[in-house]
């Protein structure tokens, strides 16, 4: 599967994905918005996309970045950022937090002229997409735990508009690739088998950040259909 493109929408978020065909994109519908879930050991960032149900929001997991260290790391989270034009990036409260809350590209742009900007940030929309980054308390390993453990198992409930006895059950946590699609989330999924801590602590930094951030939802719902891509 391949990125196409995330464009803002009246909804939310418009994220389109192709296959290997030449086949026209598919829809991943009813993304409100994104964030970024960072650990700075090992350096990893992961994308977290919400989806507004009739009840309940999904998470869904879709990309995701690994560098040997965190600076090498950051040029990475940039590319992220406009890739899926993420407004907040969620991080421990390390030492690392300060560095990146001033990396230019990510949380501001100097003055510059566009055409530098882009030569100097490969992945440059423009200079209003910017993120917020935000530090934040590690927690537990067994409220990790009991967290992810919750994610995973409970499942939130979509109407199909107008259609509304179309109840469509779905885990509030999905891996995109963990049951076959060719999406960049390995390192996620192999954390939720193994129970890799850092991994976890980045998609639950992201989640945290979501849920903890107000947003302004649209009242008027699109008949859910599922992606012909993911299902979902």
């Amino acid at each position: 599967m391949n990125h196409v493109t995330t464009r803002k929408t009246r909804y939310g978020l418009q994220v389109l994905y192709q296959g290997e065909s030449l086949a026209a994109p598919k829809e991943l519908e009813y993304v409100t918005r994104a964030a970024i879930g960072v650990v700075f050991d090992p350096a990893y960032a992961v994308v977290v996309l919400e989806r507004d149900f009739d009840e309940g929001r999904q998470f869904v997991v879709i990309d995701e970045e690994e560098s040997v260290n965190a600076q090498g790391l950051f040029s990475k989270i940039i590319a992220l950022k406009d890739r899926y034009l993420v407004p907040g990036v969620f991080c421990p409260n390390d030492l690392m937090a300060d560095a990146l809350r001033r990396q230019e590209g990510l949380t501001h742009y100097r003055n510059e002229p566009s055409r530098y900007l882009r030569y100097k940030f490969p992945s440059f929309v423009d200079t209003a997409t910017t993120a917020t980054v935000r530090d934040m308390p590690v927690p537990e390993e067994h409220i990790l735990t009991r967290d992810i453990d919750y994610f995973l198992s409970e499942t939130v409930m979509n109407d199909g508009f107008p259609v509304l006895l179309n109840k469509k059950p779905q885990k509030m946590l999905i891996i995109l690739g963990s049951e076959g699609a060719n999406f960049h989330t390995h390192s996620a999924a192999q954390a939720i088998q193994s129970h890799d801590v850092p991994i976890l602590q980045a998609i639950h930094h992201a989640i945290t950040g979501l849920n903890e951030s107000p947003v302004y939802i649209e009242e008027f719902h699109r008949e859910h259909t599922g992606s012909r891509i993911t299902g979902y």
